[in-house]
C-alpha cells in the first residue's frame, strides 16, 4: 500500500498494524493511539506517529 504524505485511512492503518478495523476504532475511542479527525468525522493516522507508538510498546490487548 502507498501512504500519501505519510497519512493513512483507518483501513490502511489497520492493515499496517495487522489488526482489525474494529480494534483500531476502539483504540481511537479510548485515546490510546495517535490519530487525527480534521473535519470531525473521518479519522487519519500519521505513519511516523504510528511507528513511534509501536516503539513505545503500543499494542491492542484483546
Amino acid at each position: 500500500m502507498k501512504y500519501d504524505k505519510g497519512f493513512m485511512s483507518v483501513k490502511e492503518a489497520a492493515y499496517y498494524l495487522s489488526m482489525s478495523i474494529s480494534a483500531l476504532y476502539k483504540l481511537t475511542a479510548s485515546g490510546a493511539i495517535p490519530h487525527y479527525k480534521p473535519n470531525g468525522k473521518k479519522i487519519f493516522f500519521d505513519k511516523e506517529e504510528l511507528d513511534a507508538w509501536i516503539k513505545r510498546g503500543g499494542r491492542y490487548d484483546r
